[in-house]
């Protein structure tokens, strides 16, 4: 399946445009910010036939970021990807095994009780 996220994008950048030029949805011209991101996947999503989407609460939303950041990190590290001003990530094995516990309490928040 091959989805046009371009065409949609760009159709709600020139609406938001005509009330502020200066609007964007990557500030740094290449990187979406989280308005870029959530339009993607709503896009995504609408091709798929998913027609609703909820936003996660605040604590489904912090487990979600904490267990990507901790493998992102452990990644970067594990390739020997050197970033300037970012701190080495957790060996990959112990990050994902600390993920595999963040992942137990993001699933008792979004199964079904």
């Amino acid at each position: 399946m091959v989805i046009d996220v371009h065409a949609p994008l760009t159709a709600f950048l020139i609406e938001k445009r005509k009330k502020d030029a200066k609007f964007t949805l990557a500030p740094d011209g290449v990187h979406l910010n989280a308005q870029g991101h959530r339009r993607l996947g709503e896009t995504i999503l609408h091709a798929w036939g998913v027609e609703s989407t909820i936003e996660p609460d605040a604590s489904l939303l912090k487990l979600m970021t904490q267990r990507m950041t901790l493998l992102h990190d452990a990644w970067l590290s594990d390739v020997g990807h050197k970033r300037p001003g970012v701190k080495p990530g957790l060996p990959l094995t112990e990050a994902i095994e600390k993920a595999k516990k963040l992942e137990a309490k993001i699933e008792s928040l979004i199964s079904p009780k």
